[in-house]
Formats: structure tokens, C-alpha cells, sequence
């Protein structure tokens, strides 16, 4: 029998704000077990983030996540300007460029199966789509306001206001 080889990839910002929207939190390591089987691995568990994004108490998070396996990838913040308001400096995230040629790469080295994908972004589309036209599976993860209308054209998708409160996959935040 061939072995499923399963890339779990998370979007860090938009996970964050659609958890945090929600009051919830995903449970990494139910969701790992549940995608688990015989003759399945996972070559790739990949979180990007946006380097000062993760403070306050989020870094347990990050380091739950690297005990489960995943590799961290911070992703630098690019200056973009100052805000006329506080002559502050303007900083836009990179993360879909990033997740992008990484998961092109894991594509073009033929490295995975089905792509467990955390986001809901439509930046997403044309990358997905690639994903798809190699005859990869996608299953993407999302908040329904987070969720742009175009990724379901390219993969099946799972809302968090869909899962019933009683899910091992996701509970409520406290605090």
C-alpha cells in the first residue's frame, strides 16, 4: 500500500485573527491524530507568522506547535512608509509570498499528497489552484468571514463555526 503524505500548512496571521474573532483555539494535536492512519506521514507541518506578531503570551502557543513537530517560520514584516497620523512607521505582512514559494518548492520536489492548508485568504487562489492542476488533495481550514468565496473553487472547505461545540478539534479560549 502507498504511503498518504500529508503537508499541514498554517497561515499564523489569519489564524490568529479568525481564532481570537471566534474565541477559539484549534487543537493541533487531536487534529494531527485524526488525519493520522496506516501508511501516512507528515513530511511537512510548517506555521509562518509575522515576527512580532507572536507576543503576549502567544509564544506558548508557537512552542506547543514545535513540540508537536511543526517548524516555525518567522516571516519578516516589510516597512512600507511612515503613518501621517504619529509619523510612525507602516509595516505590511509577507506571509502569502512566503507560504507561497515554500509550498512551491515541496510541489516541484513532488514532497506531498494532500495539502492541509489554515487559511482563507484569496490571495491563495492562484497557488491552490497550481496545487490542484498536480492532482493534489485540498483541504482548507477557516473562519467564515475569513473565508473568500474563490478558494472553494480549488479545495474542500471547514469552518470553525461548523464544528459542534463538543468537537475534539476546537474549544473555546478562556482568557
Amino acid at each position: 500500500m502507498e504511503t498518504k503524505r500529508i503537508a499541514i500548512v498554517v497561515d499564523g496571521p489569519n489564524l490568529y485573527h479568525a481564532t481570537r474573532q471566534l474565541g477559539i483555539r484549534i487543537n493541533f494535536q487531536n487534529l494531527l491524530y485524526k488525519f493520522s492512519g496506516e501508511n501516512v506521514e507528515f513530511p511537512i507541518l510548517k506555521i509562518f507568522y509575522d515576527q512580532i506578531q507572536w507576543r503576549n503570551g502567544e509564544n506558548s502557543f508557537l512552542e506547543s506547535m514545535r513540540n508537536l513537530g511543526f517548524e516555525i517560520v518567522p516571516v519578516p514584516l516589510k516597512e512600507y512608509g511612515k503613518n501621517g497620523n504619529d509619523n510612525g512607521k507602516r509595516f505590511k505582512s509577507r506571509t502569502d509570498q512566503m507560504i507561497t514559494v515554500h509550498l512551491m518548492e515541496h510541489l516541484l520536489k513532488d514532497e506531498f499528497d494532500t495539502l492541509v492548508f489554515f487559511s482563507g485568504d484569496s490571495d491563495y487562489q492562484f497557488l491552490l489552484q497550481k496545487i490542484r492542476d498536480a492532482r493534489k488533495e485540498i483541504v482548507i481550514f477557516g473562519s467564515k468571514a475569513m473565508m473568500a468565496a474563490d478558494l472553494q473553487l480549488v479545495g474542500r472547505i471547514f469552518l470553525f463555526e461548523n464544528f459542534r461545540p463538543d468537537s475534539d478539534l476546537i474549544f473555546r479560549a478562556t482568557g
